[in-house]
């Protein structure tokens, strides 16, 4: 439970920097920047509360065996699936929030580990040249 909690850490901060650009560029369009923050705000607490049911779920597949772990996994793949349709659905359908807000927060997971991961690969690549650097001294 204590990963998961950290690594939502790091997802609820990149919702926080996609807020900030967002709104920041939503102040050049002609958008209402309360429906903005209010779509950003359950944007982003959809996901983080999506991201924590994806590591709660995995958790508990661990502890079964290969095949209902497999089927249970699929299963509420499925269902967070779902959910997340009806979630941008509803954006589109309620007047009070803008669909563009919802739906980015959707993505700071994946930009979070991407970034991570070529963070991690720049900051290992420094390193071992440095490493190189020193072993032929």
């Amino acid at each position: 439970m204590e990963l998961i909690l950290k690594e939502m850490k790091k997802v609820a901060v990149t919702i926080g920097l996609m807020a900030a650009v967002l709104l920041t560029a939503g102040a050049f369009w002609d958008v209402d920047w309360r429906k903005l923050l209010l779509s950003l705000l359950f944007g982003g607490l959809y996901t983080l509360a999506n991201f924590m049911l994806l590591g709660t779920v995995c958790a508990k597949a661990c502890r079964k065996p290969p095949q209902k772990a497999k089927t249970y996994m699929q299963l509420h793949y499925a269902l967070r699936l779902l959910l997340t349709g009806v979630v941008i659905l509803a954006s589109f359908q309620m007047h009070y929030l803008v669909p563009v807000g919802v739906i980015v927060p959707l993505f700071a997971p994946k930009l979070t580990y991407l970034a991570a991961g070529i963070w991690q690969s720049v900051w290992q690549r420094k390193r071992r040249k440095k490493e190189e650097a020193a072993d032929r001294y």
